[in-house]
């Protein structure tokens, strides 16, 4: 297998995502690629840990920790590659939320404020991929937990530090729910107004690729008819100038097989003219009995009608 055809099949299975909504199936693309970059640094980390930098704690430890994250980013993986674009979106909130709540209720404010950061990353996931409601209840959630870890900061030396922490974030990230909460409709407005223009770019393409190939195949209809015109001017026979338009209108007509017949009902015969089939069948080049070619045709063809028949045999 080569590098090129590797690189298309991964590509095709990363674009195979059974989401049906276009904007989710955008977003969700956007989010794939997001976990795996995740899963990518951590077996990097996990790595690194294990062979190049000093290890403080047993390889043991290590693999179990890489182990655990890497269930942890696939999960939401999976929900995506199954179609559950929000049920995945709000695991990662979840796990977020999670994982900082906890570290609020372990550690003073202080020590962990740079952390605070993944409360912001769950409202902003909330915000631009889910709703109003789920951007509300996020906030919400961040902002007790924060306000929660500086209430109970027992050390009176940071107990104005922690509020002060949860006052900054609480009116931060509010800020940042009033922008989402209009920044997220005029996105996905933006998003449905851009795709719809796409399917109607697509449309006219269509459309024009369509009347090309009329257009093309009327040409070379049209070339054909004139190939037929002085291939009869030039015959010296009925034989050759049969042979020759049969030739030629096969290309207009696809067909396994093209003859021309002439009928004698006087002598009651049929003589094959000429003839242009595939393969190495061959007519007959004496005239054969109407009984044998097929009364029920000739009945029809003296009517001035056309025989048609789905039983070629």
């Amino acid at each position: 297998m080569t590098a090129a055809t590797l690189t298309s099949r991964v590509r095709a299975w990363l674009n195979e995502l059974p989401t049906r909504d276009p904007i989710n199936r955008r977003m969700a693309s956007l989010i794939q690629t997001l976990l795996i970059g995740f899963m990518v640094i951590i077996m990097i980390a996990a790595i690194l840990n294990l062979f190049i930098t000093p290890v403080t704690s047993a390889p043991q430890a290590v693999v179990i920790r890489t182990f655990i994250f890497l269930m942890i980013v696939a999960i939401p993986l999976f929900l995506l590659r199954r179609g559950s674009f929000r049920s995945s979106v709000f695991f990662i909130i979840t796990i977020f939320l999670a994982l900082e709540t906890f570290a609020v209720t372990a550690a003073n404010l202080r020590s962990i404020a740079e952390t605070l950061l993944f409360f912001t990353l769950a409202i902003l996931l909330a915000g631009l991929l889910i709703g109003r409601s789920a951007l509300i209840v996020t906030f919400v959630i961040g902002a007790a937990a924060v306000l929660f870890g500086a209430i109970r900061e027992q050390d009176q030396a940071l107990r104005l530090d922690s509020f002060v922490i949860a006052l900054n974030f609480i009116l931060l990230n509010g800020l940042i729910v009033l922008f989402l909460d209009q920044f997220g409709i005029t996105l996905r407005a933006a998003w449905s107004a851009a795709l719809e223009r796409e399917s109607e770019l697509q449309n006219e393409i269509s459309i024009r690729q369509q009347a090309e190939a009329a257009l093309e195949q009327f040409a070379v209809r049209l070339e054909i008819l004139h190939e037929i015109d002085r291939s009869l001017l030039s015959a010296r026979s009925l034989h050759e100038t049969g042979k020759s338009a049969l030739v030629r209108v096969r290309k207009l007509i696809p067909c396994p097989r093209v003859s021309v017949t002439l009928f004698d009902v006087e002598k009651n015969e049929a003589l094959f003219l000429a003839a242009d089939l595939d393969g190495a069948e061959t007519v007959p080049d004496t005239p054969i009995t109407i009984e044998e070619y097929g009364l029920n045709v000739i009945d029809e063809l003296r009517q001035n009608k056309p025989w048609l028949t789905n039983d070629i045999l």
